[in-house]
């Protein structure tokens, strides 16, 4: 069950970095995407990312602009994934 965790988690980052391309996001953006198609918290983020939280709303917040959605559901719905 493991390996097809990691096959998801993989299939989901290489979605993530094909939108973020297309999206022009910058490599932070980036992370902060992956991580809230994994369905993390804003805390989550936070101590994975090394960053405050208000940082991580910082980078979240241009994600949302330049993917012209609104919600977290939107983004797993533009990613054609449900959440993990």
């Amino acid at each position: 069950m493991q390996g097809a965790q990691a096959l998801e988690r993989n299939r989901l980052a290489v979605k993530c970095q094909e939108l973020a391309r297309r999206a022009g996001l910058t490599p932070r953006e980036q992370e902060v995407l992956v991580l809230m198609a994994r369905g993390r918290t804003l805390g989550e983020m936070s101590r994975e990312l090394y960053i405050g939280t208000n940082t991580v709303k910082t980078h979240s917040k241009p994600v949302y602009q330049k993917l012209d959605i609104h919600s977290r559901a939107a983004l797993l719905e533009l990613l054609g994934v449900r959440g993990e």
